[in-house]
């Protein structure tokens, strides 16, 4: 299973079949958005930002597949999948990657990029070293997962 149906699936949003249906994409990143904000409330800000950040993973992830297709070539999908390990803007291969798929080109220059990328840093140390994290680190990674789901959503015409 991919690991942003995994994603989903905890989410309650899976298919069934390990996949993501494509109508509850949106939903579906939705509810982990509405489930970091839960955590943030509940004062559990770096699961917050875990959370907030698979959002994004898995709306880059649809907006990719969904590209695959619209072009013809989802042959393609699973072979460059195969050599992502994640499906984070940050990495510089994969952005260039969704901005030629996507024609996303612009999307460094939204104002929620700094955040996103300063959140995808964060995450990083969250999961991987268990920072901790305060409140305002926490309200502005969500914010800015929240604007970078629907920038991707509204560019990819993801419903």
């Amino acid at each position: 299973m991919r690991r942003a149906a995994r994603i989903a699936s905890l989410a309650g949003q899976g298919s069934g079949k390990g996949g993501i249906s494509r109508l509850n994409i949106r939903v579906s990143c939705i509810k982990l958005v509405e489930t970091a904000e839960t955590l943030f409330a509940d004062g559990h800000y770096g699961p917050a930002i875990v959370i907030a950040q698979a959002a994004c993973e898995v709306i880059v992830d649809h907006a990719m597949s969904k590209a695959y297709a619209d072009k013809a070539v989802p042959e393609l999908e699973a072979a460059v999948n195969a050599l992502l390990n994640a499906k984070s803007l940050q990495n510089k291969n994969v952005l260039r990657l969704y901005q030629t798929l996507t024609s996303d080109f612009d999307i460094c220059q939204q104002a929620f990029w700094k955040g996103y990328t300063d959140m995808v840093k964060l995450r990083h140390r969250v999961a991987h070293a268990g920072a901790n994290v305060q409140e305002p680190e926490a309200r502005r990674s969500i914010d800015a997962a929240t604007a970078f789901v629907d920038h991707v959503a509204r560019h990819n015409s993801i419903a």
